[in-house]
């Protein structure tokens, strides 16, 4: 046999021999896929173009962790990167980035392991940055921008105009050590509702969300900002619940209320000079507030007529901001509604594409509650779920 050729198969042999070893110790020493690499991989989302198309930007957030705002100037290169930035706009003039920032996770997380919720946490912050100061420039992290803390929701208009609109949170109030030993002890010397024994169970009665009131329950509303970008010029407005900018930025409406009915009505603010003008105003309920996409049209629904009833029903309302008050389109009584049918506050209230109608819902008005002979304090009412029911019973009252 040839020397040569049996030197060449003892060596390929070794060869196949080792290979299993070399490939196993390759996996080895591999780290093992789990669950925790979930949180740092990242996901892009929010992304929005400017409209000249010189800046992308987006959130970059991970599995577990804080996102980072990203604004990358797609002609020069250089990109900005904000700490904790998410849901971000650009203004319709590609000036302006608008974005949210987020409170620390870990501090959240921290807190809410304690018990903490609602207003125990930390609440959300707006941050604003002058694009064109950026533009050419090259990386930059957490550059300085303007900042506004404690803020609930914030609008900017789609089409046109740099304005921008935010509502803040409740201011944080002191607390108050001598009111707190007075409330406990109301506590305790205040009747305990008896136990019920089915899951649903809940005080009142009245129409759907309505409560113990008959959806009569006030709230305050908190401070509304229009802030123009260009100039930094702010107007402010006082007991805000709702509102909405139509798609030019020409008007801002706005809903207001609180608890002594003082400030309730609807309002609407022309964009350019921060004028508020009162559309109707009155003690009541104001909701489902619309716009339509031109022309300074709004419509809303209202029980301010019927307040002092037990359970007042709501009247729909459209006005032409700039032109006077609103007035009233429809209610119970208006010709086309069935008898026994009133205007929903459940419905949805919209104008049509062209903004020639407003349309909104009705519905059976609910029946009075039967007479109970039982002391408030343990009146309640059962909601019953059964398993057949495609939703649970708090989404079923969402939607009546």
């Amino acid at each position: 046999m040839d020397p040569m050729r049996t030197l060449s198969r003892i060596l390929l042999l070794a060869m196949l021999l080792a290979l299993p070893s070399a490939v196993q110790g390759q996996v080895a020493g591999k780290r093992a896929l789990d669950h925790d690499a979930y949180d740092i991989w990242n996901s892009i989302r929010s992304q929005v173009l400017s409209k000249d198309g010189n800046w992308l930007a987006y959130a970059l957030v991970p599995g577990d962790g804080d996102a980072t705002l990203i604004a990358r100037d797609l002609q020069g290169g250089g990109e900005l990167r904000i700490s904790r930035g998410s849901a971000p706009r650009i203004s319709p003039d590609s000036r302006f980035l608008v974005f949210t920032i987020d409170p620390m996770k870990s501090v959240v997380d921290s807190l809410e392991g304690e018990g903490k919720r609602g207003d125990d946490l930390p609440k959300d912050s707006l941050g604003v940055i002058d694009l064109s100061q950026f533009r050419g420039s090259r990386d930059v992290t957490d550059p300085d921008f303007f900042k506004v803390e404690r803020v609930k929701s914030w609008q900017m208009p789609e089409e046109e105009n740099a304005y921008l609109a935010y509502l803040l949170e409740k201011p944080v109030e002191e607390p108050d050590s001598t009111a707190e030993g007075e409330e406990e002890e109301a506590e305790e010397a205040a009747p305990r509702r008896r136990p019920g024994g089915a899951m649903g169970m809940r005080p009142g009665g009245g129409r759907p969300g309505g409560g113990e009131d008959n959806g009569k329950e006030k709230e305050d509303g908190t401070e509304l900002v229009l802030r123009h970008l260009s100039s930094g010029q702010e107007f402010s407005f006082e007991s805000v619940m709702a509102y909405a900018f139509d798609e030019a930025g020409t008007w801002l409406a706005y809903r207001a209320e609180n608890e002594d009915g003082a400030a309730d009505g609807v309002f609407g603010v022309e964009a350019g000079t921060g004028e508020a003008t009162p559309l109707l105003t009155g003690e009541g309920k104001y909701t489902q507030m619309t716009l339509s996409d031109e022309d300074g049209q709004v419509g809303f629904l209202t029980n301010r007529d019927d307040w002092e009833a037990d359970d007042p029903t709501y009247a729909l309302y459209y006005a032409r901001m700039g032109q006077g008050e609103a007035r009233l389109v429809a209610n119970s009584q208006t010709p086309g509604i069935p008898d026994g049918w009133e205007v929903s506050e459940n419905g949805t209230l919209s104008f049509s594409e062209e903004g020639s109608r407003l349309l909104f819902g009705t519905a059976p008005a609910p029946p009075p509650p039967p007479a109970d002979t039982l002391p408030e304090d343990e009146q309640v009412e059962v909601d019953i779920w059964n398993w057949k029911d495609p939703l649970i019973q708090p989404m079923q009252l969402v939607n009546a």
